[in-house]
């Protein structure tokens, strides 16, 4: 799943990181995607099955531009077993380091539920 959620990335920026965006320290690159996978649901209930989320972070100069993270999110949705987790999509502001210039970050999760053992 990790690799179909990067490639459904890749087709929204060409700067996708897993994890964290350390790979880009010292890079001019400014608009960047990461995302990581953030924890695995068991249900005990039906056993066997479980549920992965996945945390993306889509990160902009200055701000984040209205409507991109819904389309990322479809991007997402449209790959077979993933779907927006519920909640939100969530802004929040931070100074790139070194300098004093503004990035904006939209957060949001999905999910990809999964039956049976692995």
């Amino acid at each position: 799943m990790l690799d179909e959620i990067n490639a459904a990335l890749l087709t929204c920026d060409a700067h996708v990181c897993y994890g964290t965006d350390r790979e880009l320290d010292g890079t001019d690159i400014w608009d960047y995607i990461v995302f990581r996978r953030t924890r695995t649901a068991v249900q005990t209930a039906h056993k066997g099955n479980y549920s992965d989320y996945y945390e993306i972070n889509i990160v902009r100069q200055n701000y984040v531009p209205e409507g991109e993270a819904l389309t990322v999110l479809a991007k997402l949705a449209a790959i077979p077993g993933v779907k927006p987790a519920n909640g939100e999509i969530a802004y929040s502001t931070t100074v790139r380091p070194g300098t004093k210039a503004q990035l904006e970050i939209a957060t949001f999760t999905v999910v990809a539920p999964h039956k049976g053992a692995t």
